[in-house]
């Protein structure tokens, strides 16, 4: 199936490196961002200093899925042609809509287990 964005076969490979560079530029991106605002984060989040291990956690065990995808596309490849592009817009929709919830409920505080935090300060 060829979509209409998509480049033609015999245009010049490295179109396609730049293009899978940028990709992997902008979902590290947010990551790096993160991390630059980690020492004004930490003195204004109910987390405190203990964000940073939470961040490192949390991106370690995201990097278990695309493990897993490649392991079951090597393993069914018909399978995964067929959900491969709502797949990746399935991901991209989830991604923009938890940004856009992290924008506006970023100072809401919610109780984890019982976990007692400190309201934001505004």
């Amino acid at each position: 199936m060829k979509l209409p964005c998509m480049l033609p076969t015999n245009s010049s490979p490295w179109i396609y490196h730049l293009l899978v560079l940028l990709f992997g530029m902008s979902a590290w991106l947010s990551i790096d961002s993160i991390y630059v605002q980690l020492p004004i984060l930490s003195l204004a989040a109910p987390e405190s200093w203990n964000l940073a291990s939470y961040i490192v956690v949390i991106i370690q065990i995201s990097c278990v899925f695309p493990f897993t995808y490649s392991i079951v596309r090597n393993w069914k490849r018909e399978i995964t042609e067929k959900i491969e592009t709502p797949l990746i817009i399935a991901l991209l929709i989830i991604d923009i809509i938890g940004l856009l919830l992290t924008t506006f409920t970023y100072t809401i505080v919610v109780d984890i287990f019982g976990a007692e935090v400190e309201h934001l300060k505004t």
